[in-house]
């Protein structure tokens, strides 16, 4: 175990998840896709905690567009003990702004537009018993007609670019 100098947290446990799946999708405006980790199989890192646990979760999204310019909203989700899934958290509302957990824009030149999405956030599950928590993420395509996003790989095929992965580390944090 290591202890946070100054307190009396302690991280117990780092769990990590990588995923290499190289895969598109079409998304057409407003409809939301669960990252994968093989095809058919969305993406769910998972971690057990004990209770009143806390869990800081970094996850390292490779993710491309195709050249038409689209944006990408994510939310961040989570299942405790194989239960419903519900956003960890998300913007505030402001006018029609759609509040999510993250989001980008890139305009791909020549198909080369690749982005490494970095999301940090230490989630307390508000457990006061062991459980496990299960966490994916939600592409949602928010240009006005139908684009491609890509994850773990570019749209261009030459030497110019390359393969990605994508992670998810999770450390258990106790007070």
């Amino acid at each position: 175990m290591v202890q946070i100098k100054g307190t009396d947290d302690l991280i117990v446990q780092v769990v990590q998840s990588v995923n290499k799946y190289q895969h598109s999708v079409a998304g057409a405006p407003d409809t939301e896709y669960v990252i994968q980790s093989a095809s058919g199989t969305d993406w769910n890192p998972t971690i057990s905690i004990s209770a009143n646990s806390k869990v800081l979760v970094n996850i390292m999204l490779s993710t491309s567009t195709s050249s038409a310019d689209p944006f990408q909203l994510f939310k961040f989700q989570r299942s405790i003990d194989g239960g419903a899934w519900a956003n960890v958290d998300t913007g505030s509302a402001n006018g029609s702004r759609t509040p999510v957990f993250a989001g980008y824009r890139i305009r791909a030149e020549n198909n080369y537009g690749q982005l490494p999405l970095n999301l940090c956030y230490l989630h307390d599950p508000a457990q006061g018993s062991d459980c496990t928590v299960a966490y994916r993420l939600i592409s949602r395509q928010g240009a006005g007609t139908t684009r491609i996003s890509y994850f773990n790989y570019s749209t261009a095929n030459d030497d110019e670019v390359g393969t990605y992965l994508s992670t998810c580390i999770m450390q258990e944090i106790r007070s």
